[in-house]
């Protein structure tokens, strides 16, 4: 896949973790805390990074992690590389520049692609799960093509009623989430503000939200789509 830059902040917030994220928008990812002395992970002895890839046990929800089966994923950040322990967590070397993105590839999971942050929750989506929710909205995967997936929030809470557009276009559409993992409609967000674009050209994207009521639309550019990858956002609106 190739790399490409976003400077958003990522937005998962699984309860009861030790790792919190930056909240979402489109600021500059990064900062200093979360940092930890030099442990695990790679890097020069320098400053690490702790983290979780959170597994995902429901497509509509990013914050659906799995407490357990998730070792053994390879979390790329820049030039530094770390694996995840049973539980999603590592600790990773802390980059020079905010403007990298989280990469994590394992054989069990989607590639999953997200904006760099620190003390990052990771979403992932496991591959049979992806594949489960490809069928059931008629989704047949094409060679050169992405995915996005956008949470949106306002106040940090999952907003419902907001659409969400993507260009270049995609030849699906957007689908929201709806009343069961396996329901999803081509209205607007649901109780969990979710929004899934599949069939997306690889390369770079961009996605409008639009928030309920006539809100002022958000757009987010430079969206890096890799080729059978998903993309996570979390959006903050007004």
């Amino acid at each position: 896949m190739k790399r490409m830059l976003l400077v958003l902040v990522v937005g998962c917030h699984p309860s009861g973790d030790d790792y919190p994220v930056a909240p979402g928008g489109a600021g500059f990812g990064g900062g200093q805390p979360g940092m930890a002395d030099a442990g695990s992970g790679g890097g020069d002895g320098g400053p690490m990074l702790l983290g979780r890839v959170c597994l995902m046990t429901d497509p509509r929800d990013q914050t659906s992690c799995a407490t357990s089966g998730v070792s053994g994923l390879t979390v790329t950040l820049g030039t530094s590389v770390a694996t995840t322990a049973d539980d999603g967590t590592f600790a990773i070397a802390q980059p020079a520049s905010s403007t990298v993105i989280w990469d994590i590839t394992g054989s069990t999971i989607l590639e999953s692609i997200a904006p760099f942050a620190a003390q990052a929750v990771i979403p992932a989506m496991p591959i049979d799960l992806y594949g489960q929710l490809e069928g059931d909205n008629g989704v047949v995967p094409q060679a050169g093509q992405g995915a996005v997936m956008v949470r949106v929030v306002s106040g940090g809470v999952p907003l419902a009623g907001a659409a969400v557009t993507v260009s270049p276009p995609t030849v699906y559409g957007t689908f929201y989430d709806g009343s069961t993992p396996a329901t999803w409609t081509m209205v607007q967000t649901g109780a969990f503000g979710a929004a899934w674009m599949p069939g997306i050209t690889t390369g770079a994207a961009a996605i409008t939200v639009t928030p309920p009521q006539g809100g002022t639309p958000v757009t987010i550019s430079n969206i890096p789509i890799g080729e059978a990858a998903l993309t996570f956002l979390t959006q903050e609106v007004p």
